[in-house]
């Protein structure tokens, strides 16, 4: 009878453990594994504001599945330390992703934006229930969405300009989207939010596509209707899809990132789908989470794979470890907007539902 070898790729990211705390909790969560060969190595250094590790083992027999593994990881690690971390097998971590899909509200950015401007409009306690039971997975994403626009109709341009001054980026933002980008990445923003935010934080950030609700203006006022179909759940899919589609590449080439339940659908379908400060809904659609540490975390997941991210010295590397100066100080007001970006938004592939 021939045994059964499962080799796999684990990786570490945290902010506050160190090497050797890495390499205890590797231990102690083994501990009783039949692992075959193990081999670690510290992407860090002590002096990196992220410590990085990476091991590859391999399991022999059939006494774990990847699923069973995983769920292992995430019940020890989840409830013992602050550590964020990917694990899957070799050939899942050895396939390099093309096209990267975002969603914008507490994701790329830290607020609500809708929460935002129900604040303004003197709402924000009804407005923010809703909300978060539509993240949650608890309401119908499309009538949470027209019950909070019906509380917001006859907001003026105005409001909706000082809503924008309140925007920021989540730590990591600026890094993750220029990082990929110069790996020669695609990139989309797939939003349920709105155009009027969505557009600007798109083109400061360098991002190639932009889909998201667009708020139907007259008169200078919100009519609390939006124009087009809804970018719900299935729509987020669809898109993801379609991009996939149009770039020719496949399912394995996608990655998507996400917090909330109406997310669930792209980010599971994705090759590489992460739920970042995620809900509970999300987390269960996919075994990659993102917790503790900044958003390009998700490129230190992919720092063995894309030759780019192997060389020890290079400067991406050293921009991935360390958040800089910039990076934790810089408004997505300080960005300039690029005026070719919102042209190419204007003319980018159109997509219909369930297309």
């Amino acid at each position: 009878m021939i045994m059964q070898i499962n080799e796999y790729i684990l990786i570490f990211v945290s902010k506050y453990e160190s090497k050797q705390d890495h390499l205890l909790h590797f231990s102690k969560i083994i501990d009783g594994l039949n692992i075959d060969t193990v081999q670690n190595e510290s992407i860090s250094n002590e002096k990196d504001q992220l410590q990085v590790s990476k091991w590859q083992f391999s399991l022999s027999g059939e006494q774990l599945t990847y699923q069973e593994l995983s769920s292992m990881f995430h019940e020890y690690i989840d409830s013992k330390t602050k550590i964020d971390f990917y694990l899957a097998p070799l050939e899942h971590y050895n396939c390099q992703p093309k096209l990267a899909t975002f969603d914008m509200d507490s994701c790329l950015i830290k607020n609500e934006c809708i929460d935002e401007m129900a604040y303004t409009m003197g709402v924000v306690d009804k407005v923010s229930d809703i909300t978060r039971r539509a993240m949650e997975g608890h309401y119908n994403f499309d009538q949470a969405l027209m019950e909070r626009l019906a509380l917001l109709r006859g907001m003026t341009v105005e409001q909706l300009e000082d809503v924008w001054t309140r925007i920021e980026l989540n730590a990591g933002a600026f890094t993750l989207v220029q990082t990929l980008k110069s790996l020669g990445f695609t990139v989309a923003l797939v939003s349920g939010g709105f155009t009027f935010f969505s557009q600007r934080i798109g083109s400061r950030l360098g991002i190639d596509h932009v889909y998201s609700n667009e708020l139907e203006i007259v008169n200078g006022k919100l009519t609390g209707e939006v124009i087009g179909p809804i970018v719900n759940g299935d729509m987020k899919l669809t898109v993801l899809k379609e991009l996939s589609r149009h770039l020719a590449l496949g399912q394995q080439e996608t990655i998507a990132m996400g917090d909330g339940s109406n997310d669930r659908f792209m980010v599971g379908h994705a090759h590489l789908g992460i739920a970042y400060h995620a809900k509970q809904i999300l987390k269960s659609s996919t075994p990659f989470h993102i917790n503790h540490t900044p958003l390009h975390t998700l490129c230190l997941f992919l720092s063995a794979t894309i030759p780019h991210l192997k060389q020890q010295d290079s400067e991406v590397r050293r921009q991935l470890l360390n958040l800089t100066t910039k990076e934790n100080t810089q408004s997505i007001h300080q960005i300039t907007e690029n005026s070719a970006l919102l042209n190419q938004y204007a003319h980018q592939l159109r997509i219909s539902p369930s297309q």
